[in-house]
């Protein structure tokens, strides 16, 4: 019976229980968290791929769409269809919007052009460029 008493007194002054009472159950995920990021990154995996937000390619598309001049409808009558399988690139096709404000039948949303991002160079090709063929080239 002494040493049930032993283990008990052992356990409530355990050093796993912090001193000032606080909980410290959160410390544990930060810590794990801090040591993943540079082992992923030593690995060479790429953490920009994870980062990549479909905001992120839509903000990009649309900043090609405004330097190139590719459509004369405002931007805020264009919508984006994003489709990220997990590949080397993201397909993004440009849309008209129809609504109150930009017209049309909101039943429809035709398709203007197609994007394609590499997702690790970032480099974007488009069929925009040269219509009648189809095919995506290069766009800056």
């Amino acid at each position: 019976m002494g040493a049930g008493l032993i283990v008990l007194v052992l356990a409530a002054c355990s050093p796993s229980q912090p001193a000032d009472g606080q909980d410290n159950t959160t410390a544990a995920p930060a810590e794990t968290s801090s040591v993943a990021t540079p082992a992923s990154a030593a690995s060479g995996a790429a953490p920009a791929q994870a980062a990549l937000s479909e905001d992120a390619v839509v903000e990009l598309v649309n900043a090609a769409i405004q330097k190139h001049k590719l459509t004369d409808l405002p931007e805020q009558c264009l919508s984006y269809m994003v489709e990220d399988n997990g590949g080397k690139v993201i397909d993004i096709d440009v849309r008209e919007k129809h609504d109150d404000s930009c017209g049309g039948d909101p039943g429809v949303a035709p398709r203007l052009f197609s994007f394609k991002l590499d997702r690790v160079s970032h480099q974007l090709s488009t069929d925009a460029l040269d219509r009648a063929d189809g095919e995506f080239q290069p766009i800056d």
